[in-house]
């Protein structure tokens, strides 16, 4: 919830500090990709045979000055599958148990960034932010349902591309990255692992609209 109020705080900071809005410096983009979450990679390759997710979101964003700009966002990453396991050690062989596992997870995020050569067909940008992370696990034992759920704050860094199509239309490319420390979870081995950050690598391509002329 602090992470929360700190990224509304923020956004508020730097529109009200910008000039008044222009629908010309306001874009909406939708996002999709590949997210490997490489922070808790051998967890997951535990549980479900590989530490990747499909990656689907929006972004809503806004151009301060020049090229600096600011944008608030949500990432969905859809259930993965696999079955709770018994490990005995961080070199020891995971042990299927037969217990179907769903891990998914969620991240708001904000970004500040800036982005270069605005006046050219191509503009590359980079951006760092903060964002916060929800990760859910559903298992059923023995049948009855179990749901361990989780939020986290963390931080994160990108660098992208785009290609101006028309005056509003453009389609980029981005890779992001993200560091989410100190959080628990993943189908209980990430303790035998000592893998506690929720974070990773994620590649994503946008289709981008901007209003105005």
């Amino acid at each position: 919830m602090r992470l929360a109020r700190a990224l509304l705080v923020l956004t508020t900071i730097l529109i009200s500090g910008a000039a008044p809005l222009s629908a010309s410096d306001l874009y909406v983009a939708a996002q999709g990709g590949y997210f490997d979450m490489s922070g808790a990679s051998r967890s997951l390759e535990a549980i479900a045979g590989s530490s990747g997710f499909g990656s689907f979101g929006a972004e809503w964003g806004y151009g301060i000055h020049r090229g600096l700009f600011a944008a608030v966002g949500y990432s969905f990453f859809p259930g993965k599958e696999g079955e709770r396991v018994f490990l005995a050690g961080p070199n020891d062989r995971p042990f299927a148990l037969g217990f179907p596992l769903r891990v998914t997870r969620g991240a708001a995020h904000l970004n500040v960034g800036w982005r270069f050569f605005r006046a050219k067909r191509f503009s590359p940008y980079a951006a760092v932010g903060a964002e916060l992370v929800s990760l859910k696990e559903t298992s059923e034992v023995a049948g009855e349902t179990i749901e361990e759920a989780q939020s986290q704050g963390g931080f994160r860094g990108l660098v992208g591309v785009e290609y101006r199509a028309t005056a509003r239309l453009r389609f980029g490319a981005e890779i992001v990255g993200s560091s989410v420390p100190n959080a628990l979870g993943v189908g209980g081995v990430s303790r035998v692992y000592a893998e506690d950050d929720i974070g990773g690598v994620a590649v994503l391509g946008k289709v981008i609209y901007r209003f105005g002329r």
